[in-house]
This record gives C-alpha cells, sequence and structure tokens, in this order.
C-alpha cells in the first residue's frame, strides 16, 4: 500500500480518488480524468471510467448511482456516446476521451455507449443530426426507421396526423 508522508514524521494510505506513483510523497495525485481510483494505497488508476459515462479528475467511485460520492462516473450526454475512459462532457470531434455525437438517423439518450445509441430513429419520427426523435409533422411521413427528415406527401395524398409513417390516398 503506497502512501503519502508528511514531514517523514506520519505515513498515511494513498486516499481514495487519487494515486501515489511513489512510497513517501507529500501529496497524493488525483486520479486522472477518464479514469477510477477506487480504493486506498493506489500506484496508479484501477480501471477506465465505464463506457457511456466520463469521469472527472479525483473520480474516486465507479458506480454511477453512488449518491454518497460527488466523485463518480457522469452519464455521457443527449445526442452523443461516450467510449470507455471518457474524460469530459464537453465534445472534441475526433477525440474518443470525449462524448461523440450520434450517428445520423440514430438516437443516443444520455447515457449511451455506442455510435448507434439506442437503435434507429423509430417508425413515424425523424431526428436529425443532434436532436433526439422528433414526430413527423402533418403533410409529411416517415416511413420505415432512420429517418433524418421527414418526407412531404406527393401530390394527390395527404396527412392530417403527427407521427406518420405513409400519407394517405385523397
Amino acid at each position: 500500500v503506497l502512501s503519502i508522508c508528511s514531514t517523514g514524521v506520519t505515513c498515511e494510505p494513498c486516499p481514495k480518488g487519487s494515486y501515489c506513483p511513489a512510497v513517501g510523497l507529500s501529496s497524493p495525485l488525483p486520479c486522472v480524468a477518464g479514469m477510477i481510483c477506487s480504493t486506498v494505497g493506489l500506484a496508479l488508476p484501477d480501471r477506465n471510467c465505464p463506457a457511456g459515462h466520463w469521469c472527472p479528475p479525483g473520480t474516486s467511485s465507479a458506480n454511477p448511482f453512488d449518491q454518497a460520492t460527488v466523485a463518480r462516473p457522469f452519464e455521457c450526454p443527449e445526442n452523443t456516446w461516450c467510449s470507455e475512459g471518457a474524460a469530459s462532457n464537453v465534445t472534441i470531434v475526433g477525440n474518443s476521451s470525449t462524448p461523440q455525437a450520434c450517428l445520423a438517423g440514430f438516437v443516443c439518450y444520455r447515457g449511451s455507449d455506442a455510435p448507434t445509441g439506442s437503435g434507429p430513429c423509430p417508425l413515424g419520427h425523424y431526428c436529425p443530426p443532434g436532436s433526439l426523435p422528433i414526430e413527423c409533422p402533418m403533410a409529411s411521413y416517415c416511413p420505415g426507421t432512420g429517418n433524418i427528415f421527414p418526407s412531404l406527401c406527393t401530390p394527390g395524398y395527404y396527412n392530417d396526423q403527427l407521427a406518420r409513417a405513409e400519407c394517405i390516398e385523397c
């Protein structure tokens, strides 16, 4: 068990949420963003932040539902997904240690852990980039799943309801 020592007199184990890469440090190092330091006396962080979450510096619990500590994993923001080891809640395009945009036509609710989120945009809805499902408007239709935008009804057809997958013949 690695410890920190004050003026060489008293040594204590390195606390949770931090690590001590060498014996006898005067102060511990905060756990690295994207990592978790869940036990005392660590020489290095003991695990990556779980997928679908991001971990700020000093994270001491692997349980995102641990209300006893603020130093826990937080859910990835809506319309994005987080890979294992995400270190921030702010997107930097192409940087896998930050949330990344959900694929077009897919739904990424808070806490998504894959670019396809919880699956394709549902029937009767459309999902423009950066948006959760939107009901297809009147005079339009949203066929199948994975729509990025609604389609207008063609001449001779109409739609007087929301969230329709097809138009009605006049």
